[in-house]
C-alpha cells in the first residue's frame, strides 16, 4: 500500500506503466487501505493514461455527473474492478498521456481530502466537491491569472527550491507540495520546510497561518525560510525567470513534474507574458525550528480553539538562524540516510 504523497503515487504509476509497456496490458493496484472504501490506481492504453477508481455506494452514483473535460481528466461511473455488491466505481482518468503528471497531482489532492473523512456521506460529498473543483479549474485555467500575492509567494518557494538545490540537495523539487494544501511548503518523509516571502524594505515579521505550520511533531527537522523581495522593474526578474532558474537545474523527469505542479498552481508557460512585474531578492534567512523557537502549537491551545493566525517577529528568531548548506545537509541525512 502507498501513502498520499505525490512522489509515492508517481512511483507506483511508473511501475504500472513499465508493466504496461512490457506486456501491453492494463494494470491496476489497490492503494490507501485506510480509506473508507477501496481505491485503485491503474494505467490504460499505449501510450498509457493514468486513472483512479474509487468505490462508492451505488445509491450515491446518481449524484455524480460524468464529463469529458477539454484537458486534465474525465469522470465516469462503472462496475468495480472486483465485484462488490451495493457499490459502483467512480473513475477519473487523465485525458491523455501528456497530462499524466498533472493528473497525479489532482489525485494526490483528492486522496488527501478523502483520508480525513470517516463517514460515508462526508466521504462521497468530499469526493464530489474535489472533482468539481478540479473540473472547474481546468475549464477556467486559461482565463484566470494568479494574484500578486500568489505570485510573490510562488517566487519565494521557487527561490527556496533553487537555493536548497545549489546548496547540495538535488531532489528538493520532489518535496515541493506546490498546489496541494499541506502544513508546510516542502515535505519529505521526516523533514519539512515552510517558506515565507516579505515584500518591502523591512525584514521584521511574517504571518503564520495555522497552529500546525511550525509544528515539528513527527518530524526529525523543520525549517522556516524567509525571503524579503522588492519590486524592481529595472533589474529584477519576472515570475517566468524564477521558473526558468529552477527548471535549468532539473533533469527532464523532474522538470516535467515541476511544470505539472505549476499548472495545478495556476501558472503555465503559455501565460507567462501576463506576469510582467519584476522583483529582486534583497534578504533571505534560514531558521531551524526546535524547542524554544517562538511559535504557537496545538498543544498550547485550549480545547475548541482552531484556525489560529499570528504574526511572528523575526527579531525573536535570531538565535535559531541557520544556513542553506546546513538545511540541505540535514535533508540529505534524513531523507537519503547520507551522513
Amino acid at each position: 500500500m502507498i501513502s498520499m504523497k505525490t512522489n509515492d503515487l508517481h512511483a507506483a504509476w511508473l511501475e504500472l506503466e513499465a508493466q504496461n509497456r512490457t506486456n501491453g496490458r492494463d494494470y491496476q493496484r489497490l492503494v490507501c487501505i485506510d480509506m473508507l472504501f477501496r481505491v485503485f490506481i491503474g494505467v490504460s492504453g499505449i501510450p498509457s493514461s493514468r486513472y483512479m477508481l474509487l468505490e462508492i455506494p451505488e445509491s450515491d452514483a446518481e449524484t455524480f455527473v460524468v464529463f469529458s473535460a477539454p484537458q486534465g481528466f474525465t469522470m465516469s461511473i462503472r462496475e468495480p474492478i472486483i465485484p462488490h455488491s451495493g457499490y459502483v466505481a467512480c473513475v477519473i482518468q487523465s485525458s491523455s498521456h501528456d497530462q499524466n503528471d498533472v493528473f497525479t497531482i489532482v489525485v494526490a489532492d483528492i486522496l488527501n481530502e478523502l483520508k480525513k473523512q470517516k463517514e460515508s456521506s462526508k466521504y462521497v460529498a468530499t469526493l464530489r466537491k474535489r472533482i468539481e473543483k478540479w473540473k472547474s479549474f481546468f475549464k477556467n485555467s486559461n482565463s484566470k491569472r494568479l494574484s500578486d500575492e500568489k505570485v510573490i509567494g510562488l517566487i519565494g518557494e521557487l527561490s527556496c527550491m533553487h537555493d536548497i538545490y545549489v546548496s547540495g540537495f538535488t531532489r528538493v523539487s520532489e518535496m515541493w507540495n506546490g498546489p496541494l494544501r499541506s502544513a508546510q511548503d516542502f515535505q519529505g518523509a521526516t523533514t519539512a520546510v515552510e517558506v515565507k516571502t516579505i515584500v518591502g524594505s523591512r525584514f521584521d515579521h511574517v504571518s503564520i497561518s495555522s497552529e500546525v505550520q511550525l509544528d515539528d511533531a513527527g518530524k526529525q527537522a523543520l525549517y522556516l525560510v524567509v525571503y524579503r523581495i522588492e519590486r524592481n522593474d529595472a533589474t529584477g526578474l519576472q515570475l517566468s525567470d524564477y521558473v526558468d532558474k529552477v527548471a535549468a537545474l532539473l533533469v527532464e523527469e523532474q522538470k516535467s513534474r515541476l511544470y505539472a505542479a505549476l499548472t495545478c498552481f495556476g501558472y503555465t508557460r503559455d501565460a507567462s507574458s501576463q506576469y510582467t512585474k519584476k522583483y529582486s531578492i534583497r534578504e533571505k534567512k534560514v531558521y531551524r525550528v526546535v524547542d524554544g523557537f517562538p511559535r504557537m502549537l496545538r498543544s498550547d491551545l485550549a480545547h475548541g480553539i482552531m484556525n489560529i493566525r499570528y504574526d511572528l517577529a523575526l527579531s525573536a528568531c535570531s538565535a535559531y538562524e541557520d544556513s542553506f548548506e546546513a538545511l540541505s545537509r540535514t535533508i540529505k541525512e534524513n531523507e537519503n540516510g547520507e551522513g
